[in-house]
């Protein structure tokens, strides 16, 4: 150990005094990864013999520059990859340091995203990529087999992720001998978590995968793979390793991301693969069909005839035990997959798969090989011993909580299974931290029940609700399980609530009754508002109810016409008057003889030059003004308009309405429901609020026709309030 620390020491003192620039602390520095096809090996035909095999490429090729990482493609081959390894073959021998490798077989690549998430496949085949070292030449046999493909157009990748692909310097290679030493600490442990080298510090170029992942809601499963390239390497070449393919999978097969979640090298070195997190259920592209809501990890070399080495078993034993734990998954038992389709099972078909599998088990190939298969029960049994106790399959009856009193989703059940008898805590909360109620008790298993209400009776408002599930006896603690669920109990401020008993606005918290028939006709549309029980609204306080909207035009039984203006109905003095103010039968609802009464009587109109509060009118050049209090208060823009007002409402402006003094503008009515594009809005109080998730729109009793549909420019005219989440 005193020796290795005087070599390091000698190395950065060797650096420092050649003038190389030591790593900073913007992370650590890594050698230029190089790539090339070799174009001498393209545009090469020759169809299969019908007595045997016929040899494609028989020559010997001095590469274009140094390669660790070697791959082999071609075009022709039609079918899925396990029937064109079947018929197939591609051979391969290397020249490093002057001597030649025997032929190695290097394996058709069978891995890959599903096909309903990737970007459209490549036609070429390609293989598995293998690690050379450092090889300057390279032969390479390409066999179609009897009654094999027409195979053409065979190309040879070449990846360097060493540094060597030209005569490095001393000053090159003690850069890069400082580089992977100062490569940084290894990734902050949680419990029992291993140590992971990140991607940072294996060197990933972020700009070679796509901008973003993608996730399943949970992961069920892990695949146990190998990648099936040399088990010949030293513990100092894996991160390069891992670039190589990682650049062969982004930039050669045309994948987003290295395919597997993680790698784990012979000497027990783990690797963070697919960029997303390494504790979320980031969708991989690992087993074709499989790929969501499973994990992925990947032994370094190939088990086909070779047991993987113990330090490899033993990493990726606590690598699965607590990958698994993170999403609370047991390591025994099995799971019901839906597959999305490849070459083993049909898309819909549903397959019982192993918590923790083998790659052949999802999908047609020999991977992780018949040695490291064989381990699998093992591994699985010492998985299950590793990181106790800990907490099973964590659940909740649903993702909605709205105790409403209809018997549906009055209550959430929580459930789970510990590996132990432990004392168990839920707490509900918010986002800030806020505590709701907490639910306690003691068992190996748990299902508590909640009906949404705190400690002292009262309703949480709505919202998205956290929860999080804790098992411990005194110092045992299992890794704790926080998730979410909507919790519907109370609507924002502007809605109208449509309950069997009868209408109500919500305003200031409470609930404003609004008579059915010409009350709600005249402020809402049709389908505005949200459907609710009677048990919601009892739970606001009673609000005065709300009359007839100023400006609303009515038809009386007897006939006569009157506009509602200040809250008193004031009636047409003629029919003349009525008609020279440009109103007409349209542009009037027609009331019944109590809602007339009901309505306090005000002075007739007799002035046919002039229009009285509450009436809105357009000028001639198409602006549209609300007559209130002795001014005019223009519309904001035309959604404005069609929020208060029925198109027959808005009648001609005359010369005394434009001669009013102007007042501030007129904004959206308070209730508004409005949509631009695929977005919800509400107003109220002088804001605009989104429903973000339309999910949760719906299902708070929202219903799309209720939506006024406005331009977005219209919607970027109105101060934003808080979403409604």
């Amino acid at each position: 150990m005193a020796r290795s620390r005087l070599l390091i020491v000698s190395i950065i003192a060797g650096a420092a005094l050649f003038g190389v620039p030591l790593p900073t602390h913007a992370g650590p520095r890594f050698p230029a990864t190089l790539e090339k096809a070799l174009e001498a090996a393209r545009n090469v035909t020759l169809r299969p013999s019908a007595t045997g095999s016929a040899a494609l490429i028989r020559d010997v090729f001095a590469l274009p520059m140094r390669a660790n990482l070697v791959a082999v493609s071609f075009a022709g081959a039609k079918g899925d990859q396990s029937a064109i390894a079947r018929r197939v073959q591609v051979l391969a021998h290397f020249r490093s340091a002057g001597t030649w490798s025997s032929w190695q077989r290097l394996s058709i690549e069978e891995d890959g995203p599903d096909t309903s998430l990737a970007t459209p496949p490549s036609s070429r085949t390609f293989t598995i990529p293998l690690w050379v070292g450092t090889a300057d030449a390279m032969g390479v046999r390409v066999i179609s087999l009897a009654k094999g493909p027409v195979v053409r157009d065979i190309r040879i990748h070449l990846i360097n992720t060493l540094g060597d692909a030209v005569e490095p310097n001393l000053l090159q290679r003690v850069s890069a001998a400082v580089a992977r030493f100062l490569r940084g600490s290894q990734a902050e442990a949680i419990d029992f978590q291993p140590k992971i080298i990140t991607r940072q510090q294996w060197g990933a170029d972020e700009s070679w995968r796509e901008c973003c992942p993608r996730y399943a809601p949970s992961v069920q499963l892990a695949f146990v793979h190998h990648t099936a390239g040399t088990n010949d390497y030293t513990a100092s070449q894996s991160a390069a390793i891992v670039r190589g393919i990682y650049r062969y999978h982004t930039k050669t097969e045309g994948w987003s991301d290295i395919g597997y979640n993680f790698l784990v090298d012979r000497y027990g070195q783990i690797f963070e693969g697919r960029y997303g997190g390494m504790t979320s259920p980031v969708i991989g592209a690992h087993t074709r069909g499989f790929n969501a809501g499973s994990t992925g990890v990947s032994l370094m070399g190939n088990f086909s005839s070779v047991s993987p080495p113990s330090a490899m078993l033993h990493s990726l034993e606590y690598l699965l035990a607590w990958k698994l734990d993170v999403h609370h998954i047991p390591p025994t038992g099995t799971v019901v997959m839906t597959s999305s389709g490849n070459e083993k099972y049909a898309a819909g078909t549903r397959v019982t798969l192993n918590r923790i599998a083998g790659h052949r088990d999802g999908q047609s190939t020999s991977c992780p090989g018949s040695d490291a298969y064989a381990l699998l029960p093992s591994i699985r049994s010492a998985v299950s011993k590793i990181g106790l106790p800990k907490m099973y399959q964590p659940s909740i009856s649903a993702p909605l909580l709205r105790p409403d009193g209809d018997g549906v989703n009055d209550t959430i059940t929580v459930r789970g299974t510990f590996t132990q008898v432990l004392y168990w805590r839920i707490t509900f909360g918010r986002h800030d931290g806020t505590v709701i109620r907490r639910l306690t008790g003691r068992g190996s298993s748990f299902a508590a029940t909640w009906d949404g209400r705190a400690d002292d009776g009262t309703y949480s408002h709505s919202g998205v609700t956290d929860y999080t599930i804790e098992g411990y006896d005194g110092s045992a603690r299992v890794l704790p399980f926080k998730s979410t669920f909507y919790m519907a109990t109370d609507h924002p401020d502007g809605t109208l609530l449509n309950a069997p008993g009868g209408s109500y606005l919500l305003e200031a918290g409470k609930a404003r009754p609004v008579a059915k028939g010409l009350v709600q006709a005249s402020w809402f549309r049709a389908s505005e508002g949200a459907t609710v029980t009677d048990t919601e609204v009892a739970r606001y306080p009673a609000g005065t109810p709300l009359g007839v909207r100023d400006g609303t035009v009515l038809t009386a039984p007897d006939g006569s016409h009157s506009i509602v203006s200040g809250g008193v109905r004031r009636q047409f003095a003629s029919d003349a008057v009525f008609q020279a103010l440009g109103y007409t039968a349209a542009s009037a609802l027609t009331a019944t003889a109590t809602e007339v009464a009901a309505i306090p009587a005000g002075a007739q109109i007799t002035d046919a030059t002039a229009h009285p509060a509450g009436a809105v009118v357009r000028a001639s050049d198409g602006s549209v003004w609300t007559i209130t209090g002795g001014v005019r208060q223009r519309n904001l823009n035309a959604s404005v308009t069609h929020s208060w007002y029925r198109d027959a409402e808005v009648v001609p402006a005359t010369a005394a309405d434009l001669a009013l003094a102007t007042g501030d503008p007129w904004s959206f009515r308070q209730g508004t429901m409005f949509k631009a594009g695929a977005d919800f809005w509400l107003y109220a109080d002088g804001v605009k609020r989104e429903f973000p998730y339309h999910s949760l729109y719906a299902v708070m009793g929202y219903a799309d026709a209720g939506g006024l549909t406005v331009p977005s420019t219209d919607v970027a005219s109105i101060p934003a309030g808080a979403a409604i989440i």
